[in-house]
């Protein structure tokens, strides 16, 4: 079961790059969402496999494989978080959302309805001020 989980959180990941690579941003959030919802989903079956092994007694089955699995487990999980964070800082900068300070421009969203603060305009208004003086 858990290879199964493996396997779907993988594809949505690589998945999930791809499309940041090339552009394509239309699914990338529930590709995350999914990629990290099969992460959590495998460690759940890993969790359950071993707490399977304590129901029967199976000592010998949890000292030969908890420490191979926790190993692989943590590296799984980093591994992917980091590919989906990859994947979303590659959307934000083709999308020119990282880096605009650096550039000196400011970023203002889209979903607000005031026009962006014109600085050209505030500076000659504080000539003629300064004019008037």
């Amino acid at each position: 079961m858990w290879l199964v989980f493996i396997f779907i959180a993988v594809i949505l990941s690589v998945i999930n790059l791809i499309m940041s690579l090339i552009g394509r941003t239309r699914l990338r959030n529930w590709l995350t969402i999914g990629a990290l919802s099969f992460t959590a989903f495998e460690a759940w079956a890993q969790y359950n496999m071993i707490s399977q092994f304590l129901f029967y007694n199976d000592y010998v089955a949890i000292n030969t494989t908890v420490p191979a699995m926790n190993d692989m487990i943590i590296w799984f999980i980093i591994i992917l978080v980091l590919i989906n964070i990859l994947a979303n800082v590659l959307y934000k900068s083709r999308a020119g959302k990282i880096g605009m300070a650096f550039e000196g421009r400011e970023y203002h969203s889209r979903s607000t309805d005031a026009p962006a603060p014109d600085k050209n305009a505030q500076a000659k208004e504080e000539k003629k001020e300064e004019a008037k003086a």
